[in-house]
């Protein structure tokens, strides 16, 4: 194995030892997650406001501008972590607070709450397998005056 291999290697097994330390205390990566989504829309929602400062972000983990469903101490928590370990990464891409770039960058890159993460609900759109299956019967039904069958081609 080349020394970028151990190298990887030793890198994986720290981060799933120490990797819980990037999560705020008694929470899970789910939760960390979806909370982290939260807090871009409270971030939004204050970058709205009349007073809104860039310098002073960290006002928006204010519980007014959380959503009135999302009004928990684990978001406020999750909030003030995000701001305390990562303030300075979270300036430098404030100028995409308004793009899908923005969430990305701060609830995958940066703070890592989500990477890894297949979260069902967030998948709700895509179908299952008998769903496709069906959808392509379908569609050569549909369309089979406009499919051409390929012939296998003759071995010389």
């Amino acid at each position: 194995m080349n020394g970028f291999g151990k190298l990887f290697i030793i890198i994986s097994f720290l981060s799933y030892c120490f990797g819980d330390e990037l999560l705020p205390n008694q929470m899970n990566k789910a939760d960390y997650c979806r909370g982290c989504k939260k807090i871009v829309k409270a971030i939004q929602k204050y970058s709205d406001d009349p007073s809104y400062d860039s310098f002073n972000i960290d006002k928006a983990c204010n519980r007014k501008y959380f959503e009135v469903e999302d009004q928990s101490s684990k978001l406020e928590k999750s909030c003030h972590h995000i701001m305390e370990n990562y303030y300075d990464e979270l300036q430098n891409i404030l100028e995409d607070i308004n793009t899908a770039k923005f969430t990305s960058k701060l609830c995958n890159e940066i703070t890592m709450a989500c990477m890894g993460l297949n979260l069902p609900e967030e998948n709700s759109t895509i179908p299952s397998i008998q769903e496709e299956d069906a959808y392509i019967e379908e569609q050569m039904r549909k369309h089979a005056d406009r499919l051409k069958v390929v012939k296998p081609s003759k071995e010389l």
